[in-house]
């Protein structure tokens, strides 16, 4: 594994060296040169009008150029884009005057055209009566690392304008430790709650949680393992009204379990009232000894309910029959005309 050259990894005493920065430009020492050249760092030397004395071979490769066709050259002039000339012209004034190490960032531009964007550690070399003689710069190029965090700031920016559009709550819960991690604004509202006190106490969270759902819900939270489990339960908002709650979790590695949380009140409402009217339906055909039944055209799929299944003497658990069946079970003399109007 190669070290990453930085400017504490040279002895203080060195920088302020006039043979150490001889050895340098001069290449009079063969074995700091190949220190200096084997070095991942882009590392070059200045003399206080900004012209090259020292370029490494990392900043060949970064550059394209061979030290031959830069040393002596002001490196502004090479290097350079029109809209940071200025900033850069500044950080160097401020090595000449003021300050001793200053760390910037700046674009390159390389033989071919392209733009690199490189970190500078730099420092003023100055002499005993504190006149800079040279700017040393170590630099890292990153360009790759910059872009990633701007993609991922971007992907975040994105991820909290989708989270605040929907009313659905995203989270993650950390089932060794038994608390959650994060969870977005949507919580808050969905759970009837202030999301800050159960970051700090994860049990109150049971505590709005209906009582007979309590248990359910709790694991769900616990034993999740496969991909989108899901639970339905009620919550008690502080007003006293209750709240059904759909919540969908997936594991992520041993621990995390990533999740969203949605209010689904009024389906489980329509849920339960076409259950219930099914029921009075089904109630009301026993009492008048009437059946209905229903044929799904293109794929002759029937469907009897219960009262059917005692019209025609049919054990339930061998299910509704086929179209054929059906037409079998009818008397001969009316089977033609039942058939034509299925036909029809």
């Amino acid at each position: 594994m190669q070290a990453t050259l930085t400017m504490d990894r040279i002895p203080s005493d060195s920088l302020s060296s006039e043979a150490f920065f001889e050895d340098i430009v001069g290449g009079r020492s063969s074995f700091l040169s190949a220190v200096l050249d084997t070095s991942p760092a882009i590392i070059i030397v200045l003399d206080p009008e900004g012209r090259l004395e020292y370029f490494n071979r990392a900043c060949e490769r970064i550059t394209g150029y061979h030290r031959d066709e830069v040393l002596g050259k002001r490196f502004a002039d090479l290097f350079l884009i029109a809209e940071e000339l200025e900033s850069v012209t500044e950080v160097l004034e401020c090595l000449l005057h003021e300050r001793e190490e200053i760390y910037h960032e700046n674009y390159w531009l390389t033989k071919s055209g392209q733009r690199r964007l490189i970190g500078w550690s730099n420092r003023a070399i100055r002499s005993s009566d504190g006149k800079t003689e040279r700017i040393l710069s170590i630099g890292n190029d990153v360009t790759e690392l910059r872009e990633a965090e701007a993609l991922a700031r971007h992907t975040q920016e994105r991820y909290r304008l989708f989270s605040q559009s929907v009313d659905v709550a995203f989270w993650e819960w950390n089932r060794d430790e038994q608390r959650f991690e994060y969870f977005t604004d949507a919580f808050d509202g969905l759970f009837g709650t202030d999301s800050t006190k159960i970051l700090r106490d994860p049990f109150q969270f049971l505590e709005i949680i209906h009582p007979e759902d309590r248990v359910r819900a709790w694991d769900f939270w616990q034993s999740i393992h496969e991909e989108f489990s899901t639970v339905e339960h009620r919550v008690i908002w502080p007003d006293g009204s209750v709240h059904w709650i759909r919540s969908k979790g997936s594991p992520r590695g041993s621990t995390a379990i990533y999740g969203t949380s949605e209010e689904v009140t009024d389906i489980v409402e329509a849920r339960y009232r076409l259950e219930r009217n099914e029921q009075l339906l089904a109630e009301a055909q026993e009492s008048a000894s009437l059946g209905s039944w229903e044929i799904e055209v293109r794929s002759g799929l029937i469907t009897w309910t219960a009262q059917t299944f005692v019209l025609f003497d049919r054990d339930p658990s061998q299910g509704a029959p086929t179209i054929q069946e059906y037409f079998d079970d009818i008397g001969e003399g009316e089977r033609k005309n039942v058939m034509q109007l299925y036909y029809r």
